[in-house]
């Protein structure tokens, strides 16, 4: 069960990440833009279990940091990534007013994102960055 779930994450992953560094990265949005394999994985990992999740977070954050656009070391996406998808599929995992109220998913993966957006500045001013 879980290769399958795993097998079928990658090859997703990959598309986003294309997606990502191929055409969005090209707007110029005022505030920096957004990153869409930072929302997508978030939604992803809401609605796996942890250890997919945990998974998830990896390969997003390895994508992340091998991406040209990111500006901090190798590794800080990826442990980001990795505690927050953990984190966000453990709390969301027994929620069941996750599923049905589409206010609550939306609410709960924007502060999500928001908090990663938040640690992601708190690492790199701990990391010289």
């Amino acid at each position: 069960m879980m290769t399958r779930q795993i097998s079928t994450a990658l090859p997703i992953f990959l598309i986003i990440y294309v997606i990502q560094e191929a055409v969005l990265n090209q707007f110029r949005l005022p505030g920096g833009g957004f990153s869409l394999l930072l929302i997508f994985t978030l939604v992803w990992a809401v609605l796996s279990s942890p250890e997919i999740a945990a998974f998830s977070g990896f390969t997003a954050g390895l994508l992340m940091d091998l991406s040209g656009s990111s500006s901090g070391p190798i590794g800080q996406w990826t442990l980001l990534m990795v505690a927050a998808c953990y984190a966000v599929s453990y709390f969301g995992s027994g929620n069941e007013s996750l599923y049905g109220n589409p206010l609550g998913f939306t609410l709960f993966t924007t502060s999500a994102v928001f908090f990663i957006e938040l640690a992601y500045v708190v690492t790199g001013a701990l990391l010289g960055v």
